[in-house]
Order: structure tokens, then C-alpha cells, then sequence
């Protein structure tokens, strides 16, 4: 078996875990101290259904792909169960969570917010992710992008 030679990791990659805390703290903050104009009348009580149903949906995805990969992420390229329908579901799964907590607070502008920045910063994540897992698996997940 011959040694891959890893890229070395994207400043998005290694500083992931950190600014997400980071983020998450700030955003806790400001669906604490903010409360949005109308909250608790009219259609904000419906904005908040959706909230907790994307929650939901939320965290069983995330349940349903770490199923698959958990053991495995490196090792072997993982196409099947929700890696069979996209590339990133636990991301997916991630930003549904994120938009939904902020949604279950009624609170549709700090949605926006976060769901925008979730988009911008782990765009960079995912293509340095995806820069380590052409080093690994080569052809074949070049072929698993294209699917």
C-alpha cells in the first residue's frame, strides 16, 4: 500500500471547530439579548412550527449520516444511505439545524444571518475537504463529484 501525500489543511479546515464555537457563542448571545418585532403573535407562532420541524429533520439526518460514515471517513469513500444523495449531509443536515433553531425563536432575521454565514464559511471547508479527498481516493471520488 503506498502513502498518500495529504494536502496540508485550508484555514477554514483547521480553524472549523473554533470559529463554529466562536459563531455559535455570538449567536446564542443574539437570540438572548434580541427578540424580534412581533414575537409570539400572528404569523410568528407558524414561523416557529417550521422551526422545530426542521429541527427535527435536523438532527434525524444527522443521526442517518453519521450511520454511514462514523469509522469510515477517510478510509474508504462512503457513497451510500444520504452520501448516495449528496456529498455533505452532515453539513446539510448542519445549516437545516442552524436556520431551524433561529426559526423555532421566532427570530427570521437572525435565520438569515447565520444561514448566510453557515453558507459562506463552510463552502471553504468543503472544498478543502474535498481537495484531501481527492488525494485519497483519486479517480474514484473525482467520479462520485460528477454523480
Amino acid at each position: 500500500m503506498s502513502s498518500v501525500v495529504l494536502p496540508n489543511p485550508s484555514f477554514a479546515q483547521s480553524w472549523r471547530k473554533p470559529i463554529s464555537i466562536c459563531c455559535a457563542v455570538i449567536w446564542l448571545f443574539a437570540a438572548v439579548f434580541t427578540v424580534p418585532r412581533g414575537f409570539a403573535s400572528g404569523w410568528h407562532e407558524a414561523v416557529e412550527f417550521v422551526g422545530f420541524l426542521l429541527l427535527i429533520i435536523a438532527a434525524q439526518g444527522r443521526i442517518w449520516s453519521m450511520v454511514y460514515i462514523v469509522g469510515r471517513k477517510n478510509r474508504e469513500l462512503c457513497q451510500s444511505g444520504p452520501y448516495s444523495l449528496m456529498r455533505n449531509p452532515l453539513y446539510f443536515f448542519s445549516f437545516i439545524g442552524v436556520v431551524g433553531l433561529a426559526l423555532a425563536l421566532q427570530h427570521v432575521l437572525l435565520g438569515l444571518i447565520a444561514g448566510a454565514g453557515f453558507l459562506m464559511y463552510y463552502a471553504a471547508v468543503i472544498r478543502g475537504e474535498e481537495r484531501v479527498l481527492t488525494a485519497i481516493h483519486g479517480e474514484s471520488f473525482i467520479d462520485y463529484q460528477k454523480r
